[in-house]
Formats: C-alpha cells, structure tokens, sequence
C-alpha cells in the first residue's frame, strides 16, 4: 500500500495516470516499460515445467 501511495503522489505525470496507479494491477507503470504481476507468474510458471 505504501508503495502504491508512493507512485501516485511522486510520479511525473498526469492526474488521470496518477489514479490509474490506485486502480491498475501490481507493477503497473504510467511509462508502458512495466512488467506486470501476472506476467512474472507466467514467466515463473513456464520455467518451472
């Protein structure tokens, strides 16, 4: 949660891409050079087979 609060008041951004950060998945970034939460699980997933 802090890390969350964190993104959304010190990023250099929009308000409109602040709030995403409040509503988006884990790893989300407002820059498109994010590697998402689910995407590391598929990642992790495909290594273990």
């Amino acid at each position: 949660m802090y890390n969350m609060l964190s993104d959304f008041f010190t990023s250099k951004t929009s308000i409109k891409n602040k709030f995403k950060y409040l509503i988006k998945p884990p790893g989300w970034k407002h820059n498109e050079n994010s590697i998402l939460s689910s995407d590391l699980r598929k990642e992790w997933e495909e290594k273990l087979k």
